[in-house]
């Protein structure tokens, strides 16, 4: 048997087996007759097909198109949203501390707060008439938007320093932890008494589904404010976040997954990815009407944030639980 032998293909040869028709090598490619009959509507060029390439994506259509520019970079996606604006906060400028926070807490809100506060408690002393002769409700006088404002003054103040109870913020007995700053504003009955009177919402308004209709009116005068003074970053992070609270709550959560705070308010939140600034949130409360029955828990939380902020090239950062096919 004779010895089989093998030797290098040259360049040419090579070429010719990608490239050639006519070799030996392709000479079981079958090569297509040409066809007497073709017209030259047959004979389309490269830049013919160019051509019919539409050169922009309709505006009325949502959907994803393709664009044929140039040779170089043939195709673009279009209707993508690029984000150029950098993040900033707006008309805060030579404010102090103060003037800031009435940024998020506008005098309406104390307007509308001693409004209800007053009607409520005329409501309920309408229920315990006859008052008894040393009932401290004989006390009580319309209280004002300033009377509001000095109320949370004192909660904020109560957060800072801890004491064992409410009247030891007001209490002379002791020189050592004396506070008299609290007496200044408030005497103790005063204090209490609007507070065991404050309303935020009108009760012959109440509307039984939404279990936040106690607080749904400054709920509805904050929500925007966030974003109205603050242009954010590229980036926007979704999740959930947890107000601490133990007390008895229909709609309270745990989620033991949670370091610090598994006992409390979930909040569905959106923030600035880089610095953390709140943009919009919604408390929940479990199942929400407005969440079509075909719409997933996480799909509805991200649509519902991101009203406002579609189409402007944002980038939405968040876990497995928001993901979905139709996100």
């Amino acid at each position: 048997m004779a010895a089989s032998t093998s030797r290098e293909l040259s360049l040419e040869e090579i070429d010719d087996i990608l490239f050639g028709s006519d070799s030996e090598f392709g000479s079981d490619i079958d090569d297509p007759t040409p066809n007497d009959d073709t017209t030259d509507e047959d004979d389309t060029t490269d830049e013919d097909m160019d051509e019919d390439v539409p050169a922009t994506c309709s505006s009325t259509t949502n959907s994803l198109c393709w664009n044929k520019i140039d040779n170089n970079n043939p195709i673009q996606l279009c209707n993508i949203f690029y984000y150029t604006a950098s993040h900033k906060v707006i008309g805060f400028e030579n404010l102090n501390p103060y003037e800031c926070f009435t940024r998020f807490f506008p005098d309406k809100i104390y307007e509308h707060v001693a409004k209800e506060t007053n009607k409520y408690f005329k409501s309920m002393i309408a229920t315990k008439h006859p008052l008894p002769r040393r009932s401290r409700y004989h006390q009580w006088s319309d209280v004002t938007s300033e009377d509001i404002k000095a109320v949370v003054a004192i909660e904020i103040a109560m957060g800072i320093l801890h004491k064992p109870t409410i009247e030891s913020y007001f209490s002379e007995s002791s020189f050592l932890f004396d506070t008299p700053g609290f007496r200044e504003v408030f005497s103790r009955d005063k204090y209490q008494l609007i507070r065991s009177a404050i309303h935020f919402s009108d009760n012959d308004k109440k509307d039984g589904n939404d279990r936040l209709s106690k607080i749904r009116p400054i709920l509805e005068m904050v929500k925007d404010l966030y974003g109205k003074y603050y242009v954010s970053n590229k980036e926007i992070s979704i999740d959930e976040s947890m107000i601490k609270f133990k007390g008895r709550l229909f709609f309270k959560q745990y989620l033991p997954s949670k370091p610090s705070t598994k006992w409390g308010i979930k909040v569905w939140s959106m923030t600035d990815a880089h610095t953390g600034y709140l943009l919009k949130f919604n408390v929940y409360t479990g199942k929400d009407s407005a969440r079509q029955p075909s719409e997933g828990l996480g799909t509805h939380v991200v649509l519902s944030l991101l009203e406002g902020y579609e189409n402007k090239g944002h980038i939405i950062y968040m876990d497995s639980f928001y993901n979905s096919v139709d996100i």
